[in-house]
């Protein structure tokens, strides 16, 4: 092998030592650049991931409160209607009660009419008429008792019936008094029931010398009195017997 040829030998393997060199040195930053591009696209698709959880854990909480307001609405519904079959008893008790009344007008005023027509056919028939107009004035007062009655309990039963909107409308004007406070559960006894007017579910403002102190949601309700519970948002002060208790428009 001449010189010439060894020369061009070395000069070769150098090149390719140098070149290989080269290449070596080139590969860690592509390496890291790699590394890097990959922990970039590892946190996109962590990040893609959380977002998932997240819609995910929204969308099951969403139906779970859509089914839990569902049920509440047929609890509702179901609860009305109890009430509603309840009611109509009485009502159609207190219409038969209505129509004996009018029937026992009728009788009497036919029985009076008898009487005086039989006053000139001796004492004995008026005696008798007028005991048959006795025993029917009896008749009516119990009749007129018993429609007062039915009437007082349908009163009561639409006032404890559970309203379908959550809370009762009181009439406006309405007012009355606390009688009664139990501090620890918060709970207070009114003057007025029923018969004023007071429904199961309404809500009555609270104050003292025409100033605030909270209000009264009407928990229950009889024919003169109501108990209800203290409203916690509402409540600026301690509750007294002696507070007057109104349906103030907010």
């Amino acid at each position: 092998m001449s010189i010439a040829t060894k020369i061009c030998l070395i000069l070769v393997i150098l090149a390719g030592g140098f070149g290989i060199f080269q290449g070596a040195v080139s590969i860690p930053p592509k390496i890291s650049k790699l590394k890097d591009e990959k922990a970039a696209s590892d946190m996109r698709v962590g990040t893609a991931e959380n977002a998932k959880k997240a819609i995910e854990k929204d969308r099951d909480s969403f139906k779970t409160e859509a089914e839990n307001q569902r049920v509440e609405v047929e609890t509702q519904k179901t609860l009305v209607k109890a009430e509603q079959d309840k009611i109509a008893p009485l009502q159609k008790a207190a219409e038969l009660a209505v129509a004996e009344a009018e029937k026992a007008v009728l009788d009497l005023a036919r029985e009076k009419k008898m009487a005086e027509d039989a006053t000139k056919g001796g004492s004995e028939q008026v005696k008798k008429l007028a005991a048959d107009l006795k025993a029917a004035e009896s008749k009516l007062a119990a009749v007129e008792g018993a429609k007062k009655k039915l009437e007082e309990e349908l009163i009561l039963a639409k006032s404890q019936a559970p309203p379908s909107t959550g809370s009762g409308t009181l009439p406006e004007g309405l007012s009355g008094k606390i009688t009664a406070v139990d501090p620890k559960w918060d709970f207070v006894v009114l003057s007025i029931g029923a018969k004023s007017g007071v429904l199961n579910g309404g809500e009555m403002s609270v104050s003292r010398a025409g100033k605030l102190i909270g209000r009264v949601k009407i928990t229950k309700v009889e024919p003169a009195i109501s108990i209800g519970s203290m409203i916690k948002a509402w409540k600026k002060g301690e509750v007294m017997e002696g507070d007057v208790v109104s349906v103030v428009k907010y």
